[in-house]
């Protein structure tokens, strides 16, 4: 994980909010976070960020609009280690929506490291660091239902958020850490020798 665990979860947003952040590709489940977003509450925001620039950006609003959210996305390019990081303290609740398997994904190792619950597709890795009820929720592939109504469950209740996200930094601390990594990866040469 490229941020270490703060002492103990960012403070909660005000504004209640979802957030997706990585390439906008199809298979990343852009399509899929657009249409929770739809689903939920006008009080919920959107934060997509990634490659978002000229056509693409009016791509992703189109989707918005169909889906009846367009006034309530933000977008923002990519940006470095410090942009990501004020995104996230903005963020109530991360969204990795992936449709095709992913071998890890960092962005929702980074949101546990502030504390932020996430609930990700239950495919490929995500399962190795999200634990399904415990630091966020996993869901079905292509399911905004089920991403609306877990972001529903853990918006509405702030003790629920404030436990997913100390759960999440514990995570980190005892598994994600580089230091542990290293750790980790000199034992499996060891074993080899």
């Amino acid at each position: 994980c490229s941020f270490p665990p703060l002492k103990a979860p960012r403070e909660i947003p005000k504004q209640k909010s979802i957030s997706i952040i990585g390439r906008t590709a199809d298979y990343k489940g852009i399509n899929y976070f657009l249409s929770a977003l739809g689903k939920l509450p006008k009080d919920v925001w959107g934060y997509v960020m990634g490659d978002i620039e000229g056509v693409k950006a009016e791509q992703i609003m189109a989707a918005a609009k169909t889906e009846g959210c367009q006034d309530r996305v933000k977008l923002e390019n990519w940006s470095n280690k410090d942009g990501v990081g004020k995104l996230l303290e903005k963020t109530s609740v991360l969204i990795f929506p992936s449709i095709l398997p992913e071998t890890l994904g960092i962005v929702g190792l980074e949101a546990m490291s502030f504390g932020i619950p996430v609930i990700g597709s239950d495919i490929g890795g995500v399962s190795d660091w999200l634990d399904d009820g415990v630091t966020g929720y996993l869901c079905k592939p292509k399911s905004a239902e089920e991403i609306a109504s877990y972001a529903i469950r853990i918006l509405n209740d702030r003790e629920l958020m404030n436990t997913m996200g100390r759960a999440g930094q514990e995570s980190i601390k005892n598994k994600f850490l580089p230091e542990i990594h290293l750790r980790k990866l000199e034992q499996v040469y060891a074993s080899c020798v």
